[in-house]
């Protein structure tokens, strides 16, 4: 594990494993990936003021969050079907998750069951939930996950439409027969053909989803909600006038979704100076380096997101390389820190962001 030296290792080496149409699935965004692009791209635009001489010692990089502490601003997204990558799939992820002491965000099409998961996590689990046109099966997830113990329901708000994505549609992903989704089934979500029709997929969700629906969750769990997929800070001043939501995930869905938009960090220090200290923010997209998160943090957020990279590290090293994943942003955070003047993860302000 040792040659493992960052994300993009990870990277290259899963791109060499994975078998062409699960590659592109993960990898590819829409149309031209103008905004998967811009991800990356965005991150580099924002340029480190370091200080000097500011006795930095005992560094850490535990934060707060909601009524825990985790080990480093860090989550791992909601990511859909990952026993397609490691034959432990999510329960390998969960694994990383515990051994590191972070979040880990469990989709709604997870590929091992919402149940599994629970009963082997030792830190808190979220789960992410589109809504569907049906709105008993969202109902009986929702009570599902109150029953398992998942301390918040992320809502996934910008995917009323599945995005056109032209990778997948020219290398379409290919689900093999060992994978069960009983529990996905067992909900009343009519998943199996799924799989095999991209057009059957995005016939369940809800293209109609409005600020009425967020209403409707509040009648009806008492679970924090989290909105992920909000870009626009008009939005957040929205949310901030409905109190069950608590977070929002600053968020383009990785590029996957609507090409041609800014990405989370070109809009980040808006959305704090919108929503001040009412509500969590968090940024999704174009992680891939303790700098990223470094940034992250200065333009407000709370805590970043990885999504692909622990993707990536869950095909080539399954537990073990997500682990990796993580403890390799962790050390380079600290070593930013180090060399910005930052003890602790309150320290890192706007002021050190220059905009080249």
């Amino acid at each position: 594990m040792g040659s493992i030296l960052n994300i993009r290792t990870f990277y290259d080496q899963a791109r060499t494993l994975l078998p062409p149409d699960l590659f592109h699935f993960i990898d590819g965004g829409s149309c031209d990936e103008h905004t998967l692009k811009r991800n990356s791209a965005a991150t580099h635009r924002l340029l480190i003021l370091p200080r000097i001489l500011q006795c930095t010692k005992n560094i850490t990089t535990t934060v707060p969050l909601f009524e825990d502490t985790i080990a480093a601003p860090l989550l791992i997204a909601p990511t859909a079907y990952q026993r397609l990558l490691h034959h432990d799939g999510e329960l390998a992820t969960l694994n990383a998750a515990n051994r590191f002491n972070t979040i880990f965000i469990v989709s709604m099409f997870s590929s091992t069951d919402y149940g599994e998961i629970a009963a082997n996590a030792k830190m808190p689990l979220w789960l992410q939930m589109y809504l569907l046109k049906d709105r008993k099966p969202n109902l009986r997830l929702i009570r599902r996950a109150e029953e398992l113990g998942y301390k918040a329901l992320v809502l996934t708000v910008d995917a009323p439409v599945y995005g056109k994505r032209e990778r997948e549609m020219t290398s379409p992903l290919q689900f093999p027969n060992h994978i069960n989704f009983s529990h996905i089934n067992d909900l009343g979500i009519p998943f199996d053909d799924c799989p095999h029709s991209t057009a059957h997929f995005a016939n369940l969700i809800d293209p109609a989803i409005g600020w009425q629906d967020v209403e409707w969750l509040a009648t009806v769990t008492d679970l924090p909600i989290i909105l992920k997929g909000v870009l626009d800070p008009r939005d957040t001043a929205i949310a901030l006038t409905h109190p069950n939501v608590k977070g929002i995930i600053v968020s383009n869905h990785g590029g996957r979704q609507l090409d041609e938009t800014v990405s989370a960090f070109d809009v980040m220090e808006d959305h704090r100076g919108v929503a001040g200290k009412k509500l969590m923010l968090f940024l999704d997209g174009g992680i891939s380096r303790g700098s990223d998160i470094f940034k992250a943090i200065a333009l407000g957020a709370d805590a970043a997101l990885i999504g692909r990279a622990s993707l990536w590290a869950l095909a080539v090293r399954g537990s073990d390389g997500v682990l990796r994943a993580l403890t390799l942003l962790q050390e380079e955070l600290q070593n930013v820190m180090a060399l910005t003047g930052c003890s602790q993860i309150k320290d890192i302000t706007r002021d050190f962001i220059w905009k080249d």
